[in-house]
């Protein structure tokens, strides 16, 4: 992943250089996992703890063979939200998140990562406040919904501006 990605996506006035929109970021994501040599998949569909089905925002995976009972195996799977999801109560999309990010997790993906984005569809600021200052919140919140499910399996919060940084590293360690 080159750094012109997130200029080429972003440029969004009055935001950090590397700021993302929603779709800028599934955009990136999608583009890193065809790169990285994986199946892309949006909305990818799991079931929760509860039996109900979820969709993830974007997976990264690997086809089964076809006497296997499911098509996919996820190796990285993201969730995609506004940068002030960590403010206010109640926190249900991170709750919704870590349950997803957990049945990824037992699905085998050894990626799971909440992806916050700081531009709104119209490219001004989705949210007010500092994006840094809600990444600590965003990552003890999801810790702590995480930790609740069994078993507990972390999950990453990135800003936007740190996603290009962070899909080379992953595209590494899952080459591996």
């Amino acid at each position: 992943m080159t750094a012109t990605t997130t200029e080429e996506l972003g440029g969004h006035p009055g935001l950090p250089r590397n700021a993302l929109s929603k779709h800028e970021v599934a955009a990136l994501l999608c583009r890193a996992g065809v790169e990285a040599g994986f199946w892309v998949i949006p909305e990818f569909e799991v079931r929760g703890l509860t039996g109900s089905k979820r969709s993830i925002d974007v997976v990264w995976a690997r086809r089964c063979p076809r006497d296997s009972h499911r098509p996919w195996a996820p190796v990285a799977a993201f969730e995609i939200e506004g940068h002030g999801v960590g403010r206010g109560a109640p926190h249900a999309s991170i709750t919704k998140n870590a349950e997803s990010l957990t049945a990824a997790g037992a699905l085998g993906a050894s990626v799971r990562a909440m992806v916050l984005f700081q531009a709104g569809p119209d490219g001004s600021s989705w949210d007010k406040g500092s994006a840094t200052d809600h990444v600590p919140t965003a990552q003890r919140l999801i810790d702590r919904a995480l930790a609740e499910l069994p078993p507990p399996q972390p999950a990453e919060v990135v800003l936007d501006e740190q996603l290009v940084m962070r899909l080379s590293e992953w595209q590494r360690l899952l080459a591996g």
